[in-house]
């Protein structure tokens, strides 16, 4: 029973050292951290001077040696710190698709730097060192999706190059049109941080004609007027580089 009165006291003494009692200028004075003072455990009245004595290796906050209180509180919180410790960061931030390049250390002295790297079909955006200020880590990058997938579709083309599930980027695939239509562009296209480059087009360098007669239809492929084959009645021809051209009625 007597423990349990003893933490609800310190709690009590703690929560009343964190508010400072605002606007009445009171203060009181916990236990010294790294250090003791002939203060501990007392209250004081705003402008009271409290000197602390910090164990070797450690001091307040700017080398100081005393705190006042003040109506807001102590000027500054009665602890002593390591001077080494002043500024150092934690384990660098994780990512996801992504870690550092090196071993994760528990701690890092200011102005220490890491790398970070993405997983294979990611994209690294942003900076991707980051350096320890005062106490804190620059802002991580992030790892994009970087890879492709379905190519895109070319009508009269096939696609000569294997079919991947994902195609990294830097992967190129090729298309070779259906005969007898001729390929404008690019034969290839490149995945390029998740997006295809500009597909080819396949045309044909003249005219489907297509002849209706008693038994069905023939069609001809025709690159010039002359190759048509002679007919009775006339027809009627949409356009170049379609594959629409028919006659304008049956017999």
């Amino acid at each position: 029973m007597g423990f349990c009165r003893l933490l609800f006291l310190v709690n009590v003494l703690l929560t009343s050292w964190f508010s400072s009692a605002k606007g009445e200028g009171i203060c009181f004075f916990p236990s010294v951290e790294n250090g003791h003072s002939t203060s501990s455990g007392q209250t004081h009245k705003e402008g009271d001077i409290v000197q602390i004595v910090c164990n070797q290796g450690y001091s307040l906050q700017n080398n100081q040696s005393t705190i006042t209180c003040g109506e807001e509180g102590w000027s500054i919180p009665p602890k002593c710190i390591s001077p080494n410790s002043a500024g150092k960061c934690g384990p660098p931030p994780s990512i996801d698709n992504g870690d550092i390049t090196s071993l994760s250390l528990p701690e890092y002295a200011p102005l220490s730097s890491v790398e970070y790297q993405c997983q294979n079909y990611f994209l690294l955006k942003g900076n991707k060192i980051i350096t320890c200020r005062n106490g804190k880590w620059s802002d991580p990058p992030t790892c994009l999706h970087n890879s492709c997938v379905n190519p895109p579709h070319v009508p009269n083309a096939v696609i000569l190059t294997r079919h991947k599930a994902k195609y990294p980027s830097g992967d190129t695939v090729r298309y070779e049109c259906n005969k007898p239509f001729e390929l404008f562009g690019d034969m290839e296209v490149m995945c390029q941080n998740g997006i295809w480059t500009e597909p080819p087009t396949c045309k044909g360098r003249g005219f489907l004609v297509t002849i209706p007669t008693s038994m069905g239809q023939n069609s001809y492929w025709a690159r010039n007027w002359s190759t048509i084959p002679s007919v009775s009645a006339p027809f009627l021809s949409l356009n170049f580089f379609q594959t629409g051209t028919i006659w304008s009625q049956n017999f």
